[in-house]
């Protein structure tokens, strides 16, 4: 039995719970197995953000991600779709019944107008997030928003408290969970107050509550069974300060105290039991007393005796500044997460052996620096050997210069970054036997040739200024060297592990790669974008994604072979030459493509032209197609014969002939029109068109997609 069959033999609710735990882009790279597609894609798709159609500035462009099994935190974990890309991803397939998703999050209120007249039941079945940013006429939008028959949980800058203007919100504010009031609105000088607000409802059902800026006295009538709340208390007045009023249901609370300077109190909050998460700024003159049960502790002046007597638990903190004191103090004991500004190790007890008293249950460490470059460097190092830290994980050191050897790294890292700091010694790397993540940034090397271990699977090593590279790691599988000065690529200039997947050289000048230099045979993913070549030699014969944008192709009189396993090419910017014939390229040997990216940034159109574009110089597999500003004049063939095409971008082309349908019966009646049944989203620039035409191609794409959606802005017309 392999694995998959394990996982499948599980019901599917804990198949369903266990995807929800894999990372984003991980979960991406699943979706087209066809045994666990319906899990996969029920949870890519749990949470949809609705956003109007790209607009006419938008510059379409072939993306090629690299790395993103690596960086998972850095992914939005919420689909962006338009009102139609939705409709048509849950209707126009039976693998997506699961799709129906629980969260929805919309920009522009007209959406619900949208999907309330073509899919209501979108709406009827899912968790509704508004954000109140574009409306022209808010008086008609929120009168009829409020007629709808749904519930709305989020309501995000939020300002329509008027109900003279807007209508009651008593219905609303009764099953709203989120409210976010607009961060401009000042309460104090609306005609609304705080407690003219939460007197429109009782609101039990709210969690969540941004409120803006308020004051002490205003406290008491926020809502009493809140669990998260963020606010700025106005300076004006600490009359109330000392009063216990904030609900004591809370768990999150994020404050900005705005306080005059020379004020000094004791903000007491120990009442509160339930908090876990407490975020504090704004004010370091007075004294917090904390909760016992805190967990998660954020203030940019600590006190940390005070912690370690309030919530001696504390799991996670941010300390930005020191507290001047004659005594040293200890991190608490219990900490996991410490986000800390180097010079507060100065005020930190040592060990024996003369480094930093860190907690030995540290999972996370980053440290910062936010002060000028000092005279003195620190007298102590950071770790030792005799000091071990058993359960250190990840580790950051951003911008520290202040130690001169920070001490023997911990062996139980798995993943390090280093931007622009120094005391580093770079030969201990290749004792960290655990190590699969290694970033390192505004580090100056001649060049670069450390022992790194087996266990690292991603490299990144940006802005070193290196000129060539010894990468000897046995299992690395991502490779980033973007803004070196990588000026050739040769045998001597950069040695490559066999391992490789993805590879990125983007941006390094790169002048010439030498004939006698190979890639890594199973690279899938290779960038080198932003580069100064004019051919590229030894395409590996298993390449699925090359990006060859913004390099000078179009000059050479000498052309690569892709292998016929590419699936996505970009070689847009390239300075191709009028009337350049594209059959010199062979792309048709390429079967697999599915994204080809030829196009001009439209800062360069006019530069060239194509007299003839002949479509039979292109793999018919293309699903997404990119020809803006190559001045292409005349097209010979038809877009149809793309049978699978969901994207063209022929905007920047003035004078292109398109076929009229109103009397061009082969464009109307051969295998869906000139562009093709399958197309989702078509780009042209309709200025030299008669209004007939584009209305009746609007219509078809409209028709045979149901994606259309509708955008005219001067010339450009997006369908």
């Amino acid at each position: 039995m392999t694995s998959l069959d394990k996982l499948l033999y599980l019901p599917p609710k804990i198949i369903q719970l266990i995807f929800s735990y894999v990372p984003f882009p991980v979960l991406e790279e699943f979706k087209d197995i066809p045994e666990i597609r319906p899990f996969v894609i029920s949870q890519l798709y749990s949470s949809v953000l609705i956003k109007p159609p790209r607009s006419k500035d938008y510059q379409l462009k072939l993306e090629i991600p690299i790395g993103n099994r690596f960086n998972p935190h850095s992914i939005f974990t919420t689909a962006v779709w338009d009102v139609h890309e939705l409709v048509a991803a849950i209707s126009d397939s039976t693998q997506l019944q699961l799709l129906t998703p629980r969260k929805l999050l919309i920009h522009d209120i007209n959406d619900i107008f949208e999907l309330h007249r073509i899919a209501p039941e979108i709406l009827q079945n899912s968790e509704i997030s508004i954000y109140f940013i574009h409306l022209t006429r808010p008086e008609l939008a929120i009168r009829e928003l409020k007629q709808l028959p749904y519930t709305f949980d989020g309501l995000s800058w939020f300002s329509f408290f008027d109900e003279l203007t807007y209508g009651s919100n008593r219905e609303w504010f009764d099953n709203v969970k989120l409210l976010e009031i607009v961060s401009r609105l000042d309460l104090n000088k609306e005609l609304f107050t705080i407690r003219d607000i939460f007197t429109q409802s009782e609101f039990s059902n709210l969690n969540s509550l941004d409120v803006g800026r308020i004051t002490f006295a205003d406290i008491e009538y926020i809502p009493r069974y809140l669990k998260k709340l963020d606010c700025v208390i106005d300076y004006k007045s600490t009359e109330h300060a000392y009063k216990r009023n904030f609900p004591w249901s809370l768990t999150s609370l994020e404050v900005v105290l705005e306080i005059d300077e020379e004020s000094s109190f004791v903000f007491d909050l120990s009442y509160l039991d339930n908090l876990r998460n407490l975020k504090f700024s704004g004010w370091d003159k007075g004294d917090v007393i904390l909760p016992a049960n805190l967990k998660k502790y954020y203030n940019i002046s600590m006190n940390l005796d005070q912690v370690n007597r309030d919530c001696p638990n504390v799991e996670e903190l941010f300390c930005a500044t020191k507290r001047e004191s004659d005594t040293l103090s200890n991190f608490p004991s219990n900490l996991k997460v410490l986000t800390v500004y180097s010079y507060v190790f100065e005020n930190i007890t040592k060990t024996e052996s003369g480094t930093v008293d860190l907690p030995p249950c540290l999972e996370k460490l980053t440290i910062r620096d936010n002060i000028p470059r000092r005279r003195d460097e620190f007298d102590f190092m950071l770790f030792s050997e005799t000091y071990e830290l058993n359960h250190l994980r990840e580790l950051s050191i951003l911008s520290v210069d202040l130690f001169e050897d920070i001490g023997k790294l911990p062996k139980s890292i798995t993943s390090l970054t280093i931007v622009e700091s120094k005391g580093i010694n770079f030969s201990d790397i290749a004792d960290l036997s655990h190590l699969e993540k290694l970033v390192i940034d505004e580090v100056p090397f001649d060049q670069f040739k450390f022992k790194l271990p087996s266990s690292l699977q991603y490299l990144k090593i940006t802005n070193s200024g290196c000129q060539s590279f010894d990468i000897t790691a046995e299992s690395l599988r991502c490779l980033v060297l973007n803004r070196n000065n990588l000026l050739r690529l040769d045998n001597t200039t950069l040695k490559l592990p066999p391992s490789l997947i993805e590879l990125d050289l983007s941006e390094n000048s790169i002048q010439e790669i030498d004939k006698d230099f190979t890639f890594p045979t199973n690279l899938e993913t290779l960038l080198l974008q932003r580069n100064n070549l004019t051919i590229i030699f030894n395409i590996p014969c298993g390449l699925k994604k090359l990006d060859f944008s913004i390099n000078q192709m179009g000059q050479s009189s000498w052309y690569p072979m892709f292998p016929d396993t590419l699936e996505e090419l970009n070689l847009s910017n390239n300075s191709f030459d009028s009337n350049f014939d594209f059959s010199i390229l062979f792309l048709t040997n390429c079967p697999k493509l599915k994204k080809l990216d030829v196009s001009v940034h439209k800062s360069l159109a006019g530069f060239s032209f194509i007299n003839n574009l002949n479509l039979n110089d292109f793999p018919k597999s293309l699903t997404h197609f990119y020809l803006a500003n190559l001045g292409i004049k005349n097209v010979i063939g038809s877009f149809s014969e793309f049978g699978d095409l969901e994207e063209l971008d022929m905007r920047g082309n003035y004078s292109v002939g398109i076929p009229d349908p109103t009397v061009d019966s082969l464009s109307l009646n051969y295998r869906g029109g000139f562009f093709g049944r399958r197309i989702k989203y078509l780009w042209i620039t309709g200025g030299n068109l008669p209004v007939s035409t584009v209305e009746t191609i609007r219509n078809n794409v409209h028709d045979d997609s149901k994606r259309w959606m509708k955008k005219k802005e001067k010339n450009d017309t997006k369908m």
